[in-house]
């Protein structure tokens, strides 16, 4: 850390461990940075062209880089990197690769730069020219520049800062408007284009060590936006408060392993926040309320249900970036282990196949198709051989019931519905899901059914007339989640119970460890997790059998349609009109709100130093007290 008038080192359990001055005209340093094998600090007075010191880690001065340097440009694992100034009578910049020995500076290799070059890598293999709104790239060999420069991005606004990743193989760029671009520095496509908090005019945006997050400070909040490639394409930006900051912020910085990010408040301060915490990331859906939800079989893709239609969302950079499929008004959605499709039941197309590959939309059968007959459920078999619609509402539909198509064959065969069953063009049928064996279960008015797809006849299988039901299936059809409760006029059910049905051993249980305002609850793939959403804005993840869940508070919205990836990976549920994604906690290890209190008091100590203390002055009469700086070598987890 490089603060007016010297440099210090802090070692990681938040100790000061040296303080460092140098003779420098003007003091203040500009830059601080370990060298290659971090045994070295390295800084740049304010000065420039000038000297860049050198000190031990026991606080003793090296010998400097005498340069002139003009940006000390940054480190690589074997080198640190400078670049000169311009010489008299030559229109090119010199960059200079620097290693160390007993913790003195030798130069390795200079590398000479084409004329107009802006700056460099810290990798020192790409060299970058701006020009008007334009950024050049030309890769760099050990005696210069080599092959042919191409244009790297061309913006419509002015070019402000273009900070590069320590190998130099990724670069972004900054619009006023918050707009922001990660390129690739090789000259590659883009990797990441997005919105976000406005940049701090005194903050230089800034890199992980792999280029896989970067970060800046913004006065809107004020807030630190992070950028982490491992997120869906589309995820909204991570952004973690800066707190009550009274002044000006400068730049951020990573820990070497990426497991923390640092930034200084008011001249005075700094915060350090973990990167690894279980955060939900935001998806923005279409302007409707979205749900439900489906994954692809090979876990790709997250595809969302509205008034808007169907929208996929990739979950990986290399698969694209979030787009709407013309589906129609979309009320059912559903997935196979056995089908690359996703079958969508369609209120203005009636049963369609959608495929997450390339955006294509099949209707099954257009014959079967009735705008009186309003789809509202659907199922796939876990073979992907067989499609299950129900009409969920039926005004002047003429065969209320389920369709059911064999994709195979192309038969479609319709299990009508008993003239009970329609109320007022309601049917009461909300949700369907298939076996193993090939039956069909459906949740309706009255409770859950069992439909013999030969037949048509229908059995009734949990559940009491004054009760609706809603049912979902495991991945295999092995086990059914059922919620059961009191018909109301909206989606929520009153005095909601849970059931976990096991279909091969006729075993059936109640769950009633995930409270009383349960909305939605359904399997993940294996069916030993059960999942649900509920009014208060909780979704909850825990034993098929029972047992305490963990928590995934998202805020205080109802939370909709909570599904697991095929992969285990991801939870998915509806927030109005954002998705969330979680990533799925350790259900091994105990929930935190479950431990002892000695050991939950210990872990929420170690989340932060900030301490709530009585204040007389506060309007509250509490206040916040900073407490001792534990450092950064434990990494606090949830």
């Amino acid at each position: 850390m490089a603060f007016e008038p010297q440099v210090a080192v802090f070692s990681p359990d938040g100790r000061i461990a040296h303080e460092m001055r140098a003779d420098d005209p003007k003091p203040c340093p500009r830059a601080a940075l370990f060298g290659p094998r971090s045994d070295v600090v390295l800084s740049q007075g304010a000065v420039r062209p000038g000297p860049v010191f050198v000190w031990g880690l026991d606080g003793e001065p090296r010998p400097a880089i005498e340069g002139p340097v003009d940006w000390l440009v940054g480190g690589t694992d074997e080198h640190v990197v400078t670049l000169g100034p311009r010489e008299a009578g030559s229109p090119s910049r010199v960059l200079r690769r620097w290693s160390f020995e007993d913790g003195v500076p030798r130069l390795a290799s200079t590398v000479p730069l084409d004329p107009g070059t802006t700056y460099a890598g810290p990798g020192a293999r790409y060299q970058f020219r701006e020009e008007g709104r334009s950024i050049f790239v030309r890769r760099l060999g050990p005696e210069g520049p080599e092959g042919p420069e191409r244009t790297l991005f061309t913006q419509d606004t002015p070019i402000g800062w273009t900070p590069l990743s320590p190998d130099g193989e990724r670069v972004s760029s900054f619009e006023a408007s918050g707009l922001f671009h990660v390129w690739a520095g090789s000259g590659e496509p883009l990797v990441r284009r997005g919105e976000g908090p406005k940049r701090h005019a005194y903050c230089m945006p800034r890199f992980d060590r792999r280029g896989a997050r970067l970060a800046w400070s913004s006065p809107d909040g004020p807030v630190t936006a992070v950028w982490h490639e491992a997120d869906p394409p589309d995820a909204v930006l991570q952004e973690v408060p800066l707190g009550r900051v009274q002044g000006d912020f400068g730049s951020v910085a990573f820990h070497p392993d990426g497991t923390w990010l640092a930034a200084p408040l008011d001249y005075a301060r700094v915060a350090f926040w973990p990167l690894e915490w279980p955060r939900a990331r935001v998806l923005k859906g279409p302007t409707q309320v979205v749900a439900p939800f489906a994954f692809s079989s090979d876990a790709r893709h997250l595809l969302s249900c509205s008034r808007d239609g169907v929208s996929i969302f990739p979950l990986a950079r290399q698969d694209g970036e979030g787009r709407p499929v013309n589906t129609g008004w979309c009320y059912g959605i559903a997935a196979s282990a056995g089908s690359d499709d996703i079958a969508v039941a369609s209120v203005n197309k009636g049963a369609v196949l959608v495929s997450p590959d390339d955006d294509s939309v099949r209707v099954i059968d257009p014959e079967a198709y009735d705008h009186d007959c309003v789809l509202e459920s659907v199922a796939f078999d876990p073979a992907g051989r067989r499609v299950a619609a129900a009409v969920g509402f039926a005004g002047d539909c003429s065969k209320p019931g389920i369709q059911v198509f064999d994709l195979d064959s192309g038969e479609a065969k319709l299990l009508p519905f008993g003239e009970d069953v329609a109320r007022s063009g309601d049917t009461g049928v909300n949700s369907l899901a298939f076996d193993g064996e090939g039956a069909l279960y459906s949740g309706q008015r009255g409770g859950i059914r069992r439909w013999d797809v030969g037949t048509g006849e229908s059995v009734a299988v949990l559940g009491r007339p004054e009760q609706t039901a809603f049912v979902t299936a495991d991945a295999t059809g092995r086990r059914l989640a059922v919620l059961l409760g009191k018909e109301t006029s909206g989606r929520t059910p009153e005095d909601p119970e849970v059931f976990v049905l096991d279909l091969p051993s006729g075993a059936r249980w109640p769950v009633r460890s995930h409270g009383p305002e349960v909305a939605y609850a359904a399997l993940d793939p294996s069916g030993d997790w059960l999942v649900t959403a509920d009014t208060t804005g909780l979704v909850r993840i825990g034993s098929a059998q029972g047992g305490e869940p963990h928590l995934l508070p998202g805020g205080p919205t109802p939370k909709l349609s909570p599904a697991v990836s095929p992969d285990g990976r991801w939870i998915v549920a509806g927030s109005g009109s954002d998705i969330l994604l979680w990533p799925m906690p350790d259900v091994t290890q105990p929930p935190l709100h479950t431990l002892p209190h000695e050991v939950l008091m210990a872990k929420l100590d170690a989340l932060t130093n900030l301490r709530v203390v009585r204040d007389p002055s506060s309007p509250t009469g509490w206040g916040e007290e900073l407490g001792p700086f534990p450092g950064w070598r434990d990494v606090p987890s949830w």
